[in-house]
């Protein structure tokens, strides 16, 4: 019987450590997660057509987030008699509550290092009292550094339909806890004409089915390799013989 030759040993078992090891990484990143708590700002559960107000400091159970700047007000369907409806449940957040511009900000989980991130929200303006057009900051910072900070729009609101837009960045986890934060950008002399946020949310970016198929077909190339070149040593062969699967082509 021929001696089993290191090179072609370490070759297959270094082709099925690499499947292995894709396979069991990307199988370790969830499709989903639930990092932003009460994202739909349906706690504290208000009276159905009635807002509640939250100062800094006096933020109740459940809600969360942080006041940083004046105060906000969670908005309930049918407040004022309106028929235009939250984008996710019953309730929403108004950046600017009572005679202030309103800001809030929340402390997100630690994020992976190098996995990707897709941060979305729901937003619109109030359409009730104030200017037409209303406009707030939005950061994401990692520490005192800002991942990134944009500013959106909205001026398409009405008391029948708040004709919500939609929000969508991605960003890289650096390994650290994030600080998502708002501000209303637009300054209020009373009312409640500011952003309205809702179905805030972040999750990790889904990893292509192609390359988990990549990483799980060389380990199972890997794992045919190794049982030929095992069978071909029993049988007597050459161990230093190429080790090349059946129906396999080399190019």
């Amino acid at each position: 019987m021929n001696a089993i030759h290191p090179t072609n040993t370490k070759i297959v078992m270094g082709m099925l450590s690499c499947g292995i090891l894709a396979a069991a990484c990307f199988a370790s990143i969830p499709a989903q997660a639930a990092f932003v708590s009460n994202g739909s700002f349906e706690f504290p559960n208000t009276s159905p057509g009635t807002v509640m107000n939250i100062n800094a400091g006096t933020e109740p159970a459940g809600f969360a987030w942080t006041v940083t700047t004046g105060n906000v007000d969670i908005v309930r369907n049918g407040f004022a008699g309106s028929t235009a409806t939250a984008y996710d449940g019953a309730q929403m957040l108004d950046l600017v509550g009572s005679g202030s511009i309103g800001g809030i900000s929340l402390l997100l989980p630690t994020t992976t290092v190098g996995t990707q991130y897709t941060l979305s929200f729901a937003y619109a303006n109030n359409p009730f009292n104030g200017p037409t057009t209303a406009s707030a900051s939005v950061s994401l910072l990692d520490g005192a550094s800002p991942l990134f900070s944009e500013s959106i729009t909205h001026d398409a609101s009405s008391t029948f339909n708040y004709n919500w837009a939609s929000f969508n960045r991605v960003f890289t986890g650096t390994g650290n806890p994030v600080t998502l934060a708002f501000d209303n950008t637009i300054a209020i002399a009373g009312g409640n004409g500011g952003i309205l946020l809702d179905a805030i949310s972040l999750t990790p970016v889904p990893v292509p089915a192609a390359i988990w198929l990549f990483g799980t077909g060389l380990a199972a190339l890997s794992v045919r390799s190794l049982r030929l070149w095992h069978r071909r040593i029993q049988e007597g062969g050459n161990g230093n013989k190429p080790i090349i699967p059946d129906r396999c082509t080399v190019r």
